[in-house]
Order: structure tokens, then sequence, then C-alpha cells
């Protein structure tokens, strides 16, 4: 009999991920799916200052990379990645195609980033 394990969700501490996964080169990430969908994890400091929309948002995207996992499309936007790296570009496939995904749903997919850029790391002059 095969097991399907339940998706859990859970703080991310300061020392639970490698630090090249918790950043992805335009802002700090305050969440992240792992697991192939079955984990996500979300940085209770930040996210408890969010507002409501915000956290809907930061919840969204993971989604997306949950979906991404669902239909089976990681191989193809790593492939993807790997050229991508290989010409000199920055933009990740994953983050985009799963900011595409929650745009379509109805969601922004540039609030948490604003948020955080605005009130978590603000300009120091």
């Amino acid at each position: 009999m095969d097991m399907i394990c339940p998706p859990t969700v859970r703080p991310v501490g300061h020392s639970e991920a490698p630090e090249d996964h918790l950043r992805d080169g335009r802002s700090p990430v305050v969440a992240m799916a792992s697991g192939h969908g079955f984990t996500l994890r979300f940085r209770a400091g930040a996210v408890d200052h969010m507002p409501e929309n915000v956290v809907a948002d930061l919840i969204a995207h993971e989604l997306a990379h949950v979906e991404q996992s669902a239909i089976g499309i990681e191989d193809q936007l790593n492939d993807e990645w790997n050229r991508i790296r290989d010409e000199g570009e920055s933009d990740n496939p994953f983050e985009i195609d799963a900011d595409d995904r929650m745009e379509n749903w109805g969601f922004d997919p540039n609030s948490v980033d604003l948020y955080a850029w605005e009130q978590i790391f603000p300009r120091r002059s």
C-alpha cells in the first residue's frame, strides 16, 4: 500500500536552510516550498508583521511552486534555469512561472518584494 504524506507548514529558522536557498537575488526570501511541494516553510518573524493581503500573496506564490511539482514541470524549468545561467542570465524560471501562476489566480506577484524593501529592509540614509 502506498502512503501519501500530508503537506506540512512550519516556521523556518535562520539556520534551517542554506543561505543560497533563502535568497533569490532580489530580496530576502521569507518562505519556501520544498519536498516536491509537500513542505511549505515560512519565516514567522517576518510573516507575523505582514498585512493579510501580503501574506495571502506569499502563500499563493508558494502554492504555485506546489503546483509546479504537482503537474511535473520541475524538470522542464530546471533545464531552462541551467540554460539561462549558462548564458549569463539571472532570471529564475521557477520564480517567473510561480509569479505568472499566482497572478492568473488574482494575487499580486510584487507585494511581498515591495513590502520587504519598504518595511523590513528600508533604505538607510
